[in-house]
């Protein structure tokens, strides 16, 4: 059986490293150490945050597969609202997050459409 403090620390870090991402900015970690001064995450970490990352990608494209219209365009109104405000400093993160949702938007109709 898994030490449940390790679990218990590795669960805090992933926690930490995920609260450090802000809407426009990206992570806060700086030399190796976030804000908090816990260490980054290890590499068995990491993989585990993009398997799960893979996993949810999958489950949100599924949701406006079977959407309505209304739904779907307040989905791409919600890249249009993270996009930087005008005079802010346009952060590649966020750019690249409102194209994913377009990008999630297109490939989800395109499920839809293969549905039985």
């Amino acid at each position: 059986m898994p030490n449940l403090s390790a679990a218990r620390q590795r669960r805090n870090r992933l926690a930490a490293a995920l609260s450090g991402w802000e809407v426009e900015g990206g992570s806060v970690m700086e030399r190796g150490v976030a804000d908090d001064g816990e260490p980054p995450l290890s590499q068995a970490e990491l993989k585990q945050l993009r398997i799960r990352v893979v996993a949810l990608k999958s489950v949100v494209l599924s949701l406006p597969a079977s959407a309505s219209d209304p739904q779907r365009k307040r989905v791409a109104q919600m890249a249009r609202l993270i996009r930087p405000r005008p005079g802010a400093t346009a952060h590649r993160v966020t750019i690249h997050a409102a194209d994913e949702i377009v990008s999630l938007l297109a490939r989800s109709k395109r499920i839809g459409r293969m549905r039985p």
